[in-house]
């Protein structure tokens, strides 16, 4: 393996630096009703894979205590989860 910390250390690259998190992107799960050659996540009508509810409200107690303003759903059709409408 090449030692890779000494390219980093020597570059003009601006540094990167975190700003505050505004948008939340959360994938919901890969069932959709659709199957397109184009899925970048392979989603499909026979994918399981869904995010569950325990998971959600995990997902909605950090939005409540953080200053994130935007929720960004994704994966197949996330309305597809039965969970979707939870709340």
């Amino acid at each position: 393996m090449h030692a890779t910390l000494p390219l980093l250390e020597q570059t003009d690259f601006p540094p990167i630096r975190r700003a505050t998190l505004d948008t939340l992107q959360v994938n919901m799960g890969y069932l959709c009703n659709q199957t397109c050659l184009h899925c970048h996540v392979n989603a499909g009508p026979r994918r399981k894979e869904i995010m569950d509810k325990a998971t959600i409200e995990i997902v909605l107690e950090f939005l409540a205590a953080s200053s994130v303003r935007t929720l960004d759903l994704t994966g197949g059709a996330p309305e597809m989860n039965p969970h979707f409408r939870h709340r």
